[in-house]
């Protein structure tokens, strides 16, 4: 816990595309570009004001909205969905599927708008789906010394107290 707040994961699953990649797209070539570039992870944080009312239900909805969603987007967006050979420019857009996480954050001590106006870095990291950085809980997701891709995108939904 780092200064009254704690985000403790709850669930972990994958979410494969919501229809199946085609036979003839099932390799993408990474391009010159991609190739000659230092591996980049981009961690990004959202943060969306609640309506407030704490409904069990209506999070439940939520959180069905986003998993199917993302689902949907998959189909689109086939790449994320796969893995980097491993010595080799390509993906293999197998639907292997995208790591999903949710999170609880409990909050005993300060607002949320003051916790976003000056964020603590160490904390921001909890709400990552893992730390880019190389911690020991990387290693579950394929980044075992900083980026060493196996999952090109995973995703953490945390919700507050």
């Amino acid at each position: 816990m780092i200064n009254g707040m704690k985000v403790e994961v709850l669930l972990r699953e994958s979410i494969k595309p919501s229809s199946p990649t085609p036979h003839h797209l099932r390799t993408f070539n990474l391009s010159f570009l991609d190739q000659i570039a230092p591996p980049i992870y981009v961690p990004l944080i959202f943060f969306y004001a609640s309506d407030g009312d704490g409904n069990n239900k209506m999070e439940a909805c939520r959180r069905d909205v986003l998993k199917k969603s993302l689902s949907e987007i998959l189909t689109r967006y086939y790449p994320l969905s796969g893995r980097i050979k491993e010595d080799s420019f390509i993906i293999d857009c197998n639907d292997d599927g995208v790591d999903y996480l949710e999170a609880r954050v409990h909050n005993n001590c300060r607002p949320v708008s003051e916790f976003i106006q000056n964020p603590d870095v160490h904390l921001l990291k909890q709400f990552l789906p893992f730390d880019p950085y190389g911690s020991e809980s990387s290693s579950e997701f394929g980044f075992e010394s900083g980026f060493n891709s196996k999952v090109l995108l995973a995703v953490q939904v945390s919700f507050f107290d």
